[in-house]
């Protein structure tokens, strides 16, 4: 066991690190451990200056003039039966989220031409022009989930994991240099935040009450995303379709002055969490022993 302190932002809607530290689950791990949260929208560069933060739970960067967390859902007036539906169309989101536009640019679609890309300040003025006809889908974000449902002049048409089954959203990240220089702290926490997403699948309004806690919102509001049958959440490094969404970006040219000398491929650490999850299944699958197992398999078939 390695005692020290670690400095971290999550995510606020992703329920994981929450569920760990509340039931103590990093207790046996760490001497402090100490969050920074009710933080959602940062840039990359901050990994370095922010805070001397040692770990982040991060979404998909959108270099743009605003930054937000990948999305969960598109919303249009009418229906949407494939991704060529976009082509020709105005939409409020841009050509970085790879889980809703990947198969357009595959297909050899110019996403910079043959969408138009509409940008706005908030979500709340994407659901306006929605509304009043302005544009024609916009992609909205967990946090939105609440409103979405309770707005009846929109309709919830695809979401993301639809078009793109197990994309990569939010991932945890870190200094290079730091994971390995820590990789039995890597390892814990990952074991940790394993635990936890068993504990979650099985005491579901447990953790809604501890999000209303960590949010301070009601439980309607909690509900509407937690317990969405779209909103899957998992440790997993999830290391091919990282890879994929890295190929994605590169292609669309979300990649700037690449250093030939750095293999993101050599910085997804599946293997420190392959060596978590047989480690906590052989602690804790009596607890959950179908999560157990299906984790084990959603790991091969995800990274190997």
């Amino acid at each position: 066991i390695k005692f020290m302190l670690i400095k971290f932002i999550n995510s606020i809607l992703y329920p994981s690190e929450i569920i760990s530290k509340e039931k103590e689950f990093f207790n046996h791990i760490y001497k402090e451990f100490i969050f920074y949260s009710n933080i959602l929208f940062f840039k990359l560069k901050l990994i370095d200056n922010y805070l001397n933060l040692d770990l982040l739970n991060i979404g998909d960067i959108k270099d743009h003039n605003k930054n937000k967390i990948n999305n969960n859902q598109n919303l249009k007036l009418t229906e949407l039966n494939s991704p060529e539906d976009f082509l020709g169309k105005k939409i409020a989101d841009d050509k970085s989220c790879y889980a809703l536009y990947h198969q357009l640019a595959e297909n050899g679609h110019n996403l910079d031409t043959e969408i138009e890309w509409r940008t706005f300040n908030h979500d709340t003025d994407e659901i306006q022009a929605i509304k009043n006809g302005d544009i024609d889908f916009a992609t909205m974000g967990t946090n939105m989930m609440y409103q979405l449902k309770n707005t009846p002049e929109i309709k919830i048409v695809t979401y993301c994991s639809d078009v793109t089954p197990n994309y990569s959203c939010c991932r945890m990240i870190a200094r290079d240099s730091w994971v390995k220089a820590n990789p039995d702290v890597v390892k814990n926490l990952d074991m940790a935040l394993i635990r936890a997403k068993s504990y979650l699948d099985d005491h579901k309004q447990e953790c809604v009450e501890m999000m209303m806690k960590q949010l301070d919102k009601d439980k309607e509001w909690i509900e509407a995303y937690m317990l969405d049958e779209h909103y899957r959440i998992h440790p997993d490094t999830l290391k091919n379709i990282v890879m994929d969404n890295y190929k994605y970006i590169t292609m669309v040219g979300g990649v700037e002055n690449p250093d030939p000398n750095v293999k993101l491929e050599d910085r997804v650490y599946n293997k420190i969490y392959k060596e978590a999850l047989d480690e906590a299944t052989s602690k804790w699958s009596s607890e959950n022993p179908r999560f157990y197992e299906e984790a084990q398999k959603f790991y091969q078939d995800n990274n190997e």
